[in-house]
């Protein structure tokens, strides 16, 4: 997914994470383009970049998830929606781009540096997803179609 070379610059976790942003960002798009409705509200979306922000990695946000599915009320539409399952799956998506960058530097805390850089792969993606979600829904609730991004 994206392009590695070996380095050890501290600054090239943050430029192979830059260097992707075009495909973080087709990729946030697929998957609001993929969403079964637009019934979750955008303070979800809030929500889940909050949970992002908080730092505890890719998993605790799988967990977030998948609790939110589980809700009743406004969370519910996490479920169905879709959009809570293709999150989930582009996570796990971003591990393997992640692997690539860590192996790509070569540090001796690789093991550090894949979790870093999957966090911070995700936090771009969930960034870029708020945005297209934002402005498909806008587009949706004033009769516009869904299907553009």
């Amino acid at each position: 997914m994206i392009e590695t070379h070996g380095e050890q610059d501290p600054g090239a976790l943050r430029d192979r994470i830059d260097a992707g942003s075009h495909e973080l960002v087709a990729l946030a798009r697929q998957a609001v383009a993929g969403a079964a409705s637009l019934d979750l509200a955008p303070g979800q979306i809030e929500l889940l970049m909050g949970q992002a922000q908080g730092g505890y990695g890719p998993a605790h946000l799988v967990n977030w998830l998948r609790y939110q599915c589980g809700r009743s009320g406004e969370a519910k539409a996490w479920e169905t929606s879709g959009l809570a399952a293709l999150i989930i799956a582009d996570i796990d998506t971003l591990r393997q781009s992640a692997e690539a960058i860590a192996e790509s530097l070569t540090w001796a805390d690789a093991e550090q540096r894949h979790e870093q850089a999957w966090l911070a792969l995700v936090r771009r993606y969930l960034a870029y997803f708020a945005r297209a979600y934002r402005i498909v829904w806008a587009r949706d609730s004033k009769g516009g179609t869904t299907n553009e991004t």
